[in-house]
């Protein structure tokens, strides 16, 4: 089971992805089913539930934004 953090396009995940790397939270981009979201967005970053709150707190300084997380 895992999380994922809905970004509204695929520059943005790639972003976010560079954002995570750096820090060392290991993730992966995935596709995601533009209903599972309110904005409609289609791809994510999936990764383990023991690393959202890192995750969050990284992009938010990054000032990356993403969508609610999605429990997987």
């Amino acid at each position: 089971m895992g999380c994922v953090l809905p970004f509204i396009s695929m520059t943005t995940a790639q972003r976010g992805s560079s954002v995570l790397t750096k820090a060392n939270i290991p993730h992966k981009i995935v596709g995601i089913d533009s209903g599972q979201t309110k904005r409609g967005c289609a791809y994510g970053i999936e990764l383990a539930p023991i690393y959202v709150d890192a995750a969050e707190s990284t992009l938010k300084r990054a000032r990356v934004r993403y969508g609610d997380v999605i429990q997987s």
